[in-house]
């Protein structure tokens, strides 16, 4: 997992949804003045492990419907470790 183009993400404005998993915050990217979505897995392995995965093919069919010049999948700005515990990854928020 990389970093890319997401500045700074210090506002939540709402929960978008809870599952089991985890949670999706509909948050304000202050930088880019942007909303974007945030996905937030609570610190559980295995639910970690398949959070990774999911990162990772999101990545992989983005870069591939680029190549493509196509866009049938949500880009995946970047992810990370929020205070070195819950696995979060930041998507395009779509209103």
């Amino acid at each position: 997992m990389k970093k890319s183009n997401v500045g700074f993400i210090d506002e939540i404005k709402e929960i978008l949804g809870k599952g089991t998993f985890g949670k999706v915050l509909k948050c304000k990217d202050t930088k880019y003045n942007d909303s974007v979505a945030l996905k937030v897995i609570r610190k559980i392995d295995r639910y970690i492990d398949s959070a990774k995965i999911e990162a990772d093919i999101l990545k992989d069919v983005f870069d591939r419907q680029t190549d493509m010049h196509a866009n049938y999948c949500v880009k995946m700005f970047s992810s990370f470790y929020h205070k070195g515990m819950n696995l979060c990854y930041v998507v395009f928020f779509f209103s």
